[in-house]
């Protein structure tokens, strides 16, 4: 989750009252953790498998969905990922309710 909200430095955007908001940064985040020079390494030098790169993806992109759905929507995101997947995205989000 180190790289969850890298996306910020390049989405960011102030309204009229002066107010920051990073719109989609969850998946500039996500790209640019893809981007990332040592990425390929990671996986080259079997630090991670591929899977595991993707899930860190996966997490990264997903990292928002408990502020853009509803209770349905995350009981259908529930039911579409793999149980770890989503506890890691749960332990997310109440780290980022944490920080802010």
């Amino acid at each position: 989750a180190y790289f969850h909200d890298i996306g910020k430095l390049i989405t960011q955007e102030f309204d009229e009252d002066g107010e920051a908001h990073y719109r989609n940064h969850h998946n500039a985040s996500a790209y640019m953790f893809l981007c990332l020079r040592g990425t390929r390494t990671l996986i080259d030098e079997k630090v991670l498998t591929q899977e595991e790169l993707l899930d860190i993806v996966f997490l990264i992109q997903n990292h928002m969905e408990f502020f853009f759905r509803d209770k349905n929507g995350l009981k259908k995101l529930k039911e579409q990922t793999d149980p770890t997947l989503f506890n890691s995205l749960k332990i997310i989000h109440a780290a980022d309710l944490a920080a802010h």
